[in-house]
Order: C-alpha cells, then structure tokens, then sequence
C-alpha cells in the first residue's frame, strides 16, 4: 500500500527549526512545525524526544531508540509469556509490561533484545522474528521501537532458575510468566481489577486483546 491508498494529504515540515522549550536528563521538549499541503496554513505541535538516540539504528526515515520483547515458551503443552512489572513514577503505578529497553550504541535490535530480556527476567533465548517499526504515543514523542519475538528453550541449563542483573533504578522489576493464550487478557484485568496501584501496559493489552479475539473470530 500507499499513501494514495488512503488519499493522504501531504505534510510539509516547516523549514523553520524547532524550538526547545525544556531540557532533562533524558527527554527534551521542543516545538515543531509543519504544513499540511491543502491550506498552506503552518500548524505547530508539543512533542517530547529522548536525548539518547542510536543514530546507527534506522530504517527508513525513522530512528529506532527502544526495543520490546514478546517472550514465550512451552511447558507441558501449554504455551507461557515472560512479563516484567514494575513501578512506573509517571503515572504512579506499578505496570505490567513486555520487557523493554533503549537499544545502546553499536547495537541492533536482536542484540539489545536478548541483553534486555536477560538483565530483566534472567532469561536466555533466540529471536525468531522482528518485527517493523512502530511508534509509541505519536501524540507525545517521536520515539519509535521494534519488537523482537523471542523464543525461550526452557530446558536450556541457563533458564532452570534464571536471576535478573538489575540497574538501580530497577530496583521495583519483578519477573511474572503468564498463559500465553486466549485466557491472558482474562487474567491481566483480573489482576488490574484486584489491585488498583496495578496498569496494564497498552501494547500488553493489544497483544492480549489479539489472543482473545482470534479464539472467537
């Protein structure tokens, strides 16, 4: 498909540079412009970028700063998924989640999926597919990830008890595994339901919306 397949308008970003209306550690706020090409009339948005961005991670026209891990394996025929929670200080809850993080300098999106996945659950395994790029909140930030489908062999020496290696700032990251079927999405609101101080990630949500979904479809 194309843009003409959905009859897109043209969008021009202005050439006039963004303006930076505050700096942080790890996220700036800046102003951009842009001009979409029926009225002529140069419009102005609010978007948040990180500051550390892998410049050697691109596809396209877009930069790729984070990968998330949709991590699975069977046990006694039934299929698990590996889950992180963790306290989360902006919206001041604990989430449940995909594990997830930035992709360093010098890495590509497999090799920063398997180091994430195993300094956060302790897990070793193999990518079996990634998949392309999407974005997060296109409403707040440009930010945009990659999601790596990882393949747990539960059987391998390395993932008999498997000890994450958290950061500081990690210190709340608990590993949780879960049925990986029509049932999750049952599951994660029962959790959510039976504690409020708990959210449910929305990627997470799709994905368990799809597993329910295509039990009945």
């Amino acid at each position: 498909m194309t843009n003409n397949t959905f009859n897109l308008t043209q969008v021009i970003r202005d050439s006039k540079p963004s303006e930076r209306l505050g700096n942080g550690q790890w996220l700036n706020l800046e102003r951009i412009y842009y001009t979409p090409a029926h009225t002529g009339e140069t419009r102005q948005w609010e978007v948040c970028r990180r500051t550390t961005v892998n410049k050697k991670i691109e596809s396209e026209k877009r930069v790729i700063n984070a990968v998330d891990v949709v991590a699975t394996f069977h046990l006694l025929e039934q299929r698990s998924i590996v889950l992180v929670v963790q306290y989360r200080p902006a919206v001041d809850a604990y989430t449940i989640e995909f594990p997830s993080g930035l992709i360093d300098e010098g890495e590509d999106v497999k090799s920063a999926a398997l180091r994430e996945l195993k300094e956060e659950t302790g897990y070793v395994g193999e990518v079996v597919n990634i998949g392309p790029v999407i974005c997060y909140e296109p409403g707040l930030t440009d930010s945009c990830c990659r999601v790596a489908y990882v393949k747990i062999d539960v059987h391998r020496k390395e993932n008999q008890n498997p000890q994450p290696t958290l950061e500081a700032d990690e210190w709340s990251l608990k590993t949780i595994v879960l049925p990986c079927d029509h049932t999750l999405l049952n599951i994660l609101t029962g959790i959510q339901a039976d504690d409020p101080s708990l959210v449910i990630d929305s990627r997470l949500y799709t994905f368990a919306l799809g597993l329910a979904t295509s039990s009945y479809m």
